[in-house]
């Protein structure tokens, strides 16, 4: 079972982590946010273990030696500042069974894309959460998650399961969900244009759009590895032929060029 002690060990902005806004109890954390659904949702969750903690915006590098920041061919990842990423919320602790497991959250709104994203870029090979990456699933803080969370909890559920459950919820297919990543990078050009002609410090959009979109083709990449429709059917078997379409769907995910967002005004 993998052990925990490492993520207990991070220290948040209370002990001058800036690098972490909360890492403590769930129930601590509980008391600091105001009423209202996530805080609901959240109180649920403690439910399951009064024991669970919660890390709250983690920020992090990308692996730049990882094989897919290689593949998926987006540089302007690498000319950001140290530590682009946030994590919005890692719930951890033991379920049912005194297993391991955790729980990557957003508040309802934000997007399951970029969480997925998110999951994938800090469980590679020597990022945080490598070794627990079978132990995780993702998922958006709806009452309608609740029920495969308690499922997974009560280990009724695996990981992959209980994540193959909520991914249901947000795309049918590949072919689905490379259509509303690629749709939601547009509409993400747009709001970047529309929003850097109104803000006086265009760093701060400017950066959340690069990660997002690598974080877009990270996903788009990964979860066409995953297929295993398109590797048997479509690609014969051949590995070669499913990581060149893995490639050609990554590429599909189209963005402005960091040097070009520093001139729009």
């Amino acid at each position: 079972m993998p052990e925990l002690t490492f993520l207990t060990a991070i220290e948040d902005e209370r002990k001058g982590n800036n690098l972490c806004q909360f890492n403590g109890y769930l129930e601590d954390y509980l008391e600091t946010l105001e009423e209202g659904a996530p805080k609901d949702t959240l109180k649920k969750i403690h439910e399951l273990n009064p024991d669970f903690r919660v890390i709250v915006n983690y920020r992090f590098n990308i692996q730049a030696d990882a094989v897919t920041n290689q593949i998926i061919r987006y540089k302007d990842i690498t000319k950001l500042p140290s530590h682009p990423f946030v994590l919005p919320m890692l719930v951890y602790g033991n379920d049912a069974q005194n297993e391991a497991l955790g729980f990557i959250l957003d508040e309802e709104g934000q997007s399951y894309t970029l969480l997925k994203g998110l999951y994938y870029a800090i469980t590679e090979a020597g990022a945080l959460l490598d070794q627990l990456k079978n132990n995780i699933v993702v998922a958006i803080l709806t009452e309608d998650t609740l029920p495969v969370l308690t499922e997974l909890f009560n280990r009724k559920l695996r990981c992959g399961a209980a994540q193959r459950q909520i991914d249901a919820k947000y795309f049918s297919s590949l072919d689905d969900l490379k259509a509303k990543i690629t749709a939601e990078a547009a509409a993400l050009q747009e709001a970047v244009k529309a929003e850097i002609v109104d803000h006086k410090h265009k760093a701060p959009v400017i950066y959340n759009a690069v990660t997002s979109w690598f974080l877009m083709k990270k996903v788009l990449y990964v979860q066409t590895m995953m297929n295993r429709q398109l590797l048997e059917k479509e690609c014969e078997g051949d590995v070669k032929k499913q990581r060149h379409q893995a490639k050609l769907n990554a590429d599909a995910v189209t963005f402005l060029a960091y040097s070009e967002m520093w001139r729009l005004n």
